[in-house]
């Protein structure tokens, strides 16, 4: 069984993707939505196939979902929260992103209006939509979006993920001028995920603001109980409506409950103790499939950008430091056994940060399974450090699932003589050794977004830290060629230089091997027969957004329907 909500989006999202800032010059739009946001039109893909009913009516208004999510959460203080899959999934609810991704994966205007940069991209005129209200009365304005960016700025957290922010200027109400030290053609991919929501000034204010989340969004938190659930209620006074006028959203209550067990999860939803749920592990996902094609509920794959599962090594410390050792374990890394450990499909095997059916895909030359090579490198490594054992510790958290993977790796890797010691750590703790570089290797899942540059702070050298201190860069690799990659990748326009600039760091990549790359990750959404609109809403001036984000949709459209209970 595939082990991905142990190690989960929670660890790679311990650092948030960015600041909630400025959005790309996409103009303005009006302040209606289009369509339901029913992923039924989506498309099918022949493995994964679609299954969702029609609704039998129009979108009725009222109705309580219990969401079935993988993980709690330690906040909603975009600033200090460690926000995974299931903390955006309840974000969503309460914040409005300034952008979201629309179909084609292109960074869109949400919150924001418009956004106009300058011809190098280091100024940004950053407008809100007129009429957003927070949920405690007070309006959105300029300087409450200038508070927030001081905040992002300032938090240890999130500091370091915008280097390039150098200050901004009040010009009017609802218009911001943000300057950069450096251009940033990408910048509005990192608005889209926690790096994005619009937030009331009141939640940096609050000792307490981490948990009691104000935005603008479609509905309103109403309690929180710790490892049990977390509410939230319809706003009223939201701004967007439907195609047909009708005020959104329709749901009246949304609950969220934890359930880090995937079978429990599955369970819970065969039960109707839970309306909806978040899956990714491969015998789960079968035995949903197999449901929904029986009509006994819904399934809706995520068929944008995928995450990956990997081995991370921290290249700081001995003996992992020498990329011959690193190169010596790729090779003898078996992926199709861990695939057969895994449950997954064959098809879903990695060998680098993208899918080939990626633009931003190309074959690195990645070390596949070769013993005999992988035997002539570790030969190398201990001709130039001695003969003595080789050993060091690959940590994970403790589930089942991820001790036959740990156990798998031990076995393959003891083929070549390198000892490794399981470390298996509670998840929090698991994140802290990555944030402080205090791990040998570990067992890590990441890199979603649809453009590279939302995860140029996992990978930029820059981000690199001395051993023991904090670092976005958790596999602390330092190395110049990537690095002007990156950047190339993030101050470029040109979509062809920026397809080169990536395509070269993942062949440094593979020469250096920080990641072993072993599988792709796919996120399912599960719901029973009286759930429609799963996916995301569209909003003024985008009618077909992207309908997933790594297994996590806005919930604006979303409803119930009575006929089918």
């Amino acid at each position: 069984m595939k082990t991905t909500s142990a190690r989960g989006r929670w660890a790679t999202a311990a650092v948030v993707v960015g600041i909630g800032l400025v959005a790309a010059g996409c103009g303005g739009a009006s302040s209606s939505s289009g369509a339901t946001g029913d992923t039924s039109g989506q498309g099918v893909v022949a493995a994964n196939p679609v299954v969702t009913k029609a609704p039998s009516a129009e979108p009725q208004k009222g109705g309580r979902l219990v969401f079935g999510i993988e993980a709690e959460s330690d906040g909603f203080d975009p600033t200090k929260g460690r926000w995974a899959l299931s903390g955006m999934q309840v974000a969503y609810t309460v914040y409005d992103p300034l952008m979201a991704f629309d179909a084609d994966g292109v960074a869109r205007p949400y919150a924001l209006e418009s956004a106009t940069p300058s011809a190098d991209y280091k100024v940004w005129m950053a407008k809100l939509r007129p009429g957003l209200v927070f949920h405690n009365g007070t309006k959105a304005t300029s300087t409450t979006l200038q508070k927030q960016i001081q905040a992002f700025h300032d938090s240890t957290l999130t500091g370091p993920a915008v280097r390039p922010y150098k200050s901004s200027k009040v010009i009017d109400e609802l218009t911001l001028e943000v300057t950069l030290s450096s251009p940033w053609a990408a910048f509005p991919n990192v608005l889209t995920g926690q790096g994005g929501p619009l937030v009331a000034p009141e939640v940096f204010d609050n000792p307490d603001g981490n948990r009691n989340p104000i935005g603008t969004g479609p509905f309103v938190f109403k309690e929180w109980k710790t490892d049990d659930h977390l509410s939230v209620v319809r706003n009223d006074k939201y701004w967007m409506t439907d195609a047909g006028g009708q005020s959104l959203p329709y749901l009246s209550e949304v609950v969220f409950k934890p359930i880090a067990d995937a079978s429990s999860r599955e369970k819970a939803l065969e039960s109707g103790d839970i309306n909806i749920l978040q899956d990714n592990h491969p015998q789960e996902l079968q035995l949903l499939k197999d449901k929904a094609q029986e009509g006994r509920l819904q399934y809706v794959p995520d068929q944008g950008e995928k995450e990956e599962t990997f081995i991370m090594f921290n290249v700081q410390k001995a003996p992992l430091d020498d990329p011959l050792l690193r190169q010596a374990l790729a090779y003898a890394t078996n992926v199709d056994d861990y695939i057969d450990v895994t449950g997954d499909e064959k098809d879903q095997a990695a060998d680098g940060p993208f899918e080939k059916s990626s633009k931003w895909y190309v074959d690195a030359g990645f070390p596949k399974h070769d013993l005999a090579k992988a035997q002539e490198l570790i030969a190398q490594y201990k001709a130039k450090h001695g003969d003595g054992p080789v050993t060091f510790k690959l940590a994970t958290t403790s589930t089942p699932e991820n001790a036959k993977i740990i156990q798998l790796m031990q076995q393959q890797w003891q083929a070549i003589g390198v000892d490794v010691q399981a470390d298996t750590v509670e998840q929090i703790q698991l994140i802290a050794q990555a944030v402080s570089g205090t791990y040998d290797a570990v067992l890590w899942r990441g890199f979603g977004s649809p453009d590279p540059d939302a995860d140029y702070h996992f990978w930029a050298p820059i981000n690199t830290a001395p051993p023991g201190q904090f670092g976005l860069n958790f596999a602390r690799l330092t190395d110049d060629q990537v690095q002007k990659d990156l950047d190339i990748g993030r101050e470029s326009a040109d979509p062809a230089a920026r397809l080169a600039a990536y395509q070269d760091a993942q062949k440094r990549w593979a020469e250096l091997v920080p990641y072993i790359w072993l599988d792709h990750v796919q996120w399912v959404i599960a719901a029973d027969n009286s759930v429609r609109g799963i996916g995301n809403n569209p909003w003024p001036g985008v009618t077909k957004p992207m309908p997933f984000q790594t297994g996590a949709f806005r919930l604006t459209t979303t409803w119930i329907d009575p006929s089918s209970k």
